[in-house]
């Protein structure tokens, strides 16, 4: 059986509101706290994060993750839906798949990566709910994009 929007249209439809609703909660809820010094804390989103480092000077960080973890998830989102009411063999539906490689996951797990490494002894990072919903989008986002390349693929 083949899996692709046009079997499963409503569910493909609902699966990607899903996965932008769970994307802009993700982008704007809270994902981690940094406490420095045990008297120190500071609460962290993605948004915060990401304007923190524009305002701070770090433009290059600012324009790797502000594309990879804002920009490219939104016009993946866009295509997505409109790939739903195309039905021929796309080359860009084609080029997203292959793009989402450098999904904002990787880049976002990075970021944490980092973060943790650089702070080290001085500081202490907890994570929030804010992780689930980004997490979650990321993960149908990129289930959406396969059933739908593998849909273009086997027509």
């Amino acid at each position: 059986m083949e899996i692709n929007c046009i079997n499963y249209k409503p569910l493909y439809i609902i699966l990607l509101v899903i996965a932008s609703a769970c994307f802009i909660t993700g982008i704007f809820a809270p994902i981690m706290t940094l406490e420095k010094f045990i008297f120190f804390g500071s609460e962290f989103s993605i948004y915060s994060a990401i304007k923190s480092l524009l305002l701070e000077g770090e433009v290059f960080l600012f324009l790797i993750i502000f594309l990879f973890t804002i920009i490219f998830p939104i016009c993946k989102l866009i295509y997505l839906l409109l790939a739903c009411f195309k039905q021929s063999k796309s080359r860009f539906i084609q080029i997203m798949f292959s793009l989402s490689h450098w999904s904002m996951l990787d880049v976002f797990v990075l970021a944490i990566l980092l973060t943790s490494v650089k702070l080290g002894i001085m500081a202490q990072v907890d994570i929030h709910w804010g992780i689930y919903p980004f997490t979650i989008s990321v993960v149908l986002m990129s289930l959406l994009g396969k059933l739908k390349t593998k849909g273009v693929n086997n027509e």
